[in-house]
């Protein structure tokens, strides 16, 4: 068997994915896979039952998830002031603008992000070991700079200790 890191495919499904050993990109592609509407925390204890025991692998991508989350916010138009962003493409950089869109809302995590949060806690409950990632093609995760940014994310929203957080990259 050829070992496979990705997202879930929908045709497969989540638990023949972790019956064949495969690692998974993306805590937004596991709450998908165990529910529909990725907020059903009534699936957290599916998620538990999958994952325990298997010693899965996991990039969580949460910074990218959280950027993403904030679309349409004061916080995330602020970004756009950071040093970082001189090291990106003005076509890139429109796209990217393109997600402020005309009035902000406010800066709250949404029910999505609250339950990808959720997940991630229980998987690392049931002994997923993690991988640090920061799925780089999404809105403002710039490389080298997203890297500190996920370790930053999975230490205050995830539960990670620092050294957690660390392992995750080592």
């Amino acid at each position: 068997a050829l070992p496979l890191d990705g997202h879930v495919p929908e045709a497969v499904g989540l638990q023949a994915v972790l019956e064949a050993g495969q690692a998974i990109q993306h805590m937004d592609k596991i709450a998908v896979a165990l529910s529909r509407s990725g907020t059903d925390t009534a699936r957290l204890s599916e998620a538990r039952r999958l994952f325990t025991g298997r010693r899965a692998w996991v990039t969580p991508t949460l910074a990218s998830l959280r950027v993403l989350d904030r679309a349409g916010t004061a916080e995330y138009a602020a970004r756009f002031e950071r040093p970082e962003m001189a090291y990106v493409d003005s076509e890139t950089i429109a796209w990217w603008r393109s997600l402020i869109r005309s009035g902000t809302r406010p800066a709250a995590d949404s029910p999505i992000y609250r339950f990808q949060i959720a997940l991630l806690r229980v998987l690392k409950e049931a002994g997923t070991r993690f991988l640090l990632g920061t799925d780089a093609a999404n809105p403002l995760m710039i490389a080298g700079f997203s890297a500190h940014e996920e370790l930053e994310t999975l230490v205050r929203d995830g539960g990670f200790s620092r050294f957690e957080a660390l392992l995750t990259a080592t």
